[in-house]
């Protein structure tokens, strides 16, 4: 159970974090560009002084804020799960040592 446990918490935190760096990409005015990682995005707030360049890059920060809610429940869950996985297997070798089971 610890092994899985672990495997668990690693694995949520990998696809959490493949998620957040997964590059997104927005349309304006039929024209596709790119705006990065979104955890990137996110943390590195940009402002300039062009309101037509404001707005591509506010409209990647709400793209990028809306990818990082699933990636943040995957990490998590995998946190949560593997959590769980790790106490049981702790409270299974508890209940070995004393001769009793585990209730």
């Amino acid at each position: 159970m610890k092994v899985a446990g672990t495997v668990v918490i690693a694995l949520g935190c990998v696809l959490g974090l493949g998620a957040a760096m997964v590059p997104i990409s927005v349309t304006i005015l039929g024209e596709k560009g790119s705006c990065g990682p979104p955890l990137l995005r996110v943390v590195a707030q940009q402002e300039v002084t062009s309101p037509e360049l404001q707005r591509v890059i506010d409209l990647c920060e709400d793209r990028s804020a809306d990818r990082l809610v699933p990636a943040g429940l995957l990490v998590f869950g995998g946190i949560v799960g593997g959590g769980g996985l790790l106490l049981a297997g702790r409270r299974r070798d508890l209940g070995d040592r004393s001769g009793r089971p585990a209730t």
